[in-house]
């Protein structure tokens, strides 16, 4: 299992980030600081619309194949049913947001084409994470991503710009997304045999589908807001100029989903298999718990140590002070580590508990940035960011204990999760 986890997932998810990374500047470039900050608004945006139309039926596939044992086809081609009428309820929502946003540009007539086709995908890469389907992952990571840096570079190297707006922007996506989901998703039901489903299963696949998943859609959704609600507060309240500054600065913190991603992607699929160890995976999850908070804060503060220099590459001329950029950077940490100490929130019949501990994230995340703004601006929204995610933090542990009890290192886990940041921030002065 580690060797396929790090083979083709690491390879396409280390690729997705690098490439993500190495789109940057030849975005930034082709639209301009302003037009960039608007499409961090999109970003954001088609990621939720997206969660709305899956129905919760990527959480759904993992419990679908790896508790109930039923085939990865089979669990696939149920939740995409299931996605068909909440897909219309999501393109409802993006086209009232994409027109309210941009004052009913031709965006709307492309966010139906973005949210289903992005929501296919997701579906289609659960599947392949939940019976960790190297191949398809693959295909579906690289192809999207590809795409779009492929055409990012033609953009700016030939004798004209041909994309020069967020908006022309988001038509290239959508078709970088669309070839993705179909290559991911014909690769499962080509590459797995489909066994035939009745309509009383089907009818039992669904159900506990919807009850393992809606509880984390809902967790999800709050939990989009807790991760991206600084750059709407950021863009509602401060000018053009500084939400495209933000969102460079996002863009930079987001540098450690190198690290980040493959990780977050194998561990749902880890913990279903080490709960059923001998001593409940005690040993285990204490082992992780300090393997992510040692790598992810090490990781972390080289980052905030090298970003004078990472920056010129991103954006040449765009200047971003440290008191904006560490904030966001600890609190991309702080949501990195999350997922090891969270154990007991994740058991069946106790997803639902999530809703709260994100909703009461989310509600610190905006009602802080909105006071924090009016006196220290931009770097306000960063440092709200930050402390949501610890809040966020400490009551999904404190629940998680309370369902599923562990003995954690509590003091190794802080002395590895401080001391390079403290480190950091004394030579950044």
């Amino acid at each position: 299992m580690i060797k396929k986890i790090f083979g083709g997932f690491f390879i396409s998810n280390a690729a997705q980030a690098g490439l993500q990374f190495l789109m940057i500047p030849l975005i930034v470039r082709a639209l301009g600081v302003e037009e960039y900050g608007k499409w961090g608004l999109f970003e954001p945006a088609i990621y939720l619309f997206a969660l709305i139309a899956q129905m919760g039926g990527n959480w759904g596939i993992l419990k679908l194949v790896n508790v109930d044992k039923v085939d990865v086809t089979a669990a696939l081609r149920v939740c995409l049913e299931l996605a068909i009428g909440p897909m219309l309820f999501a393109i409802t929502l993006a086209c009232v947001w994409g027109g309210l946003q941009f004052k009913f540009s031709y965006a709307i007539l492309l966010m139906p084409w973005v949210i289903v086709a992005e929501a296919i995908l997701g579906l289609g890469l659960a599947a392949a994470r939940a019976k960790l389907l190297a191949l398809p992952y693959m295909l579906g990571i690289i192809s999207k991503f590809g795409i779009l840096a492929i055409f990012a570079f033609i953009n700016i190297t030939g004798k004209s710009v041909l994309v020069s707006t967020a908006v022309q922007w988001l038509a290239v996506y959508a078709a970088a997304v669309t070839f993705a989901a179909f290559l991911a998703n014909y690769q499962i039901f080509k590459g797995n045999k489909t066994l035939p489903v009745d309509l009383a299963a089907k009818k039992v696949f669904k159900h506990s589908a919807i009850k393992y998943g809606v509880p984390m859609l809902i967790s999800a959704i709050f939990a989009t807001i807790l991760n991206n609600a600084d750059r709407f507060i950021v863009s509602s309240v401060l000018d053009k100029q500084t939400l495209g500054q933000y969102v460079i600065a996002l863009k930079l913190a987001g540098v450690l989903n190198f690290l980040i991603t493959p990780v977050a992607l194998w561990w749902p699929t880890a913990r279903f298999q080490h709960i059923e160890d001998p001593d409940r995976g005690q040993a285990f999850f204490a082992r992780m718990a300090i393997k992510f908070t040692a790598a992810y804060s090490l990781a972390g503060a080289l980052l905030c140590l090298a970003s004078p220099w990472i920056l010129p590459l991103l954006a040449p001329g765009v200047h971003i002070e440290a008191s904006l950029l560490f904030p966001l950077i600890f609190g991309v940490v702080v949501r990195a580590i999350e997922p090891s100490l969270n154990i007991g929130l994740l058991q069946e019949n106790k997803t639902h508990l999530l809703i709260y501990t994100t909703a009461l994230g989310a509600f610190i995340q905006i009602v802080l940035g909105l006071f924090l703004v009016k006196f220290f601006m931009a770097q306000g929204v960063a440092w709200a960011f930050f402390i949501a995610s610890l809040c966020s933090l400490g009551l999904i542990h404190y629940i998680s204990q309370r369902i599923y009890k562990l003995k954690f290192p509590y003091l190794r886990l802080f002395f590895y999760s401080s001391i390079p940041f403290v480190f950091a921030w004394k030579v950044s002065l």
